[in-house]
């Protein structure tokens, strides 16, 4: 298993090694659009706390903090423009990777927390500067999640819900032009997703609300790395 630290280390040593190893030759051209996969890990953090006390938390303020780590693969698309050394654009980007955690509640005996993560995507700003065949940016934009949320007692009842959750990307990387059209890179994004009110009932497991309110704040903070393949056109 790995760490935010680890995928941070791992993003830059990459980017170290592109810039110490760049060929001398004309600057690539990077306009134009592209399209492409990636592949890597999530190293994520999210962020619980009940605002009033229920079935399933002894007390208002009560926090769980459940960390949940994986692979992910998605796609991107996006279209930049050069001007000299100096890259800008938009891109788009979906990972998906069905990450999950489960713990017993630290406060609540019997009490099952449960959390996946299925999806999220990106939309962002990208600016960089070019040199040769490689290409070093900065992101920065739109950054939302789908998270599940579970808390409960198995085999009696639950308080489930699936929410989507928008918040910002920060994020860096590196692109290495293989030929005219195939695009090599590495990426790493940091994404804060702010906390969300999520309230209800819980639900019997033979059906029928248990009648006693549930109100949750969820949050998350991702952080992702990810190696690249796009097609220019």
């Amino acid at each position: 298993m790995f760490n935010r630290f680890a995928l941070g280390a791992a993003f830059l040593a990459s980017a170290f090694f592109a810039a110490g190893h760049a060929a001398q030759a004309e600057t690539a051209d990077w306009s134009g659009f592209y399209l492409g996969a990636h592949a890597g890990g999530l190293a994520a953090e999210e962020h619980w706390e009940w605002n009033q006390a229920g079935l399933y938390a002894a007390s208002a303020g009560e926090t769980h903090n459940p960390k949940v780590n994986g692979l992910i693969a998605g796609g991107q698309a996006g279209y930049l423009h050069q001007w000299g050394p100096w890259v800008a654009g938009v891109e788009l980007s979906a990972s998906t990777g069905h990450l999950k955690d489960t713990s017993d509640s630290s406060s609540t005996p019997g009490v099952v927390q449960k959390t996946t993560i299925d999806w999220f995507a990106t939309a962002a700003a990208k600016f960089g500067y070019a040199r040769e065949d490689y290409l070093f940016y900065g992101l920065a934009g739109y950054a939302g999640t789908d998270i599940h949320t579970s808390t409960g007692r198995p085999g009696i009842s639950e308080f489930f819900e699936e929410v989507w959750q928008s918040g910002f990307l920060l994020g860096a990387g590196v692109d290495y032009k293989l030929s005219e059209h195939i695009v090599l890179g590495a990426q790493y994004n940091y994404m804060h997703i702010p906390k969300r009110d999520r309230t209800g009932t819980g639900q019997f497991e033979t059906g029928g609300s248990t009648g006693v309110a549930e109100s949750i704040s969820t949050g998350a903070d991702y952080h992702v790395a990810t190696l690249r393949m796009s097609w220019q056109f």
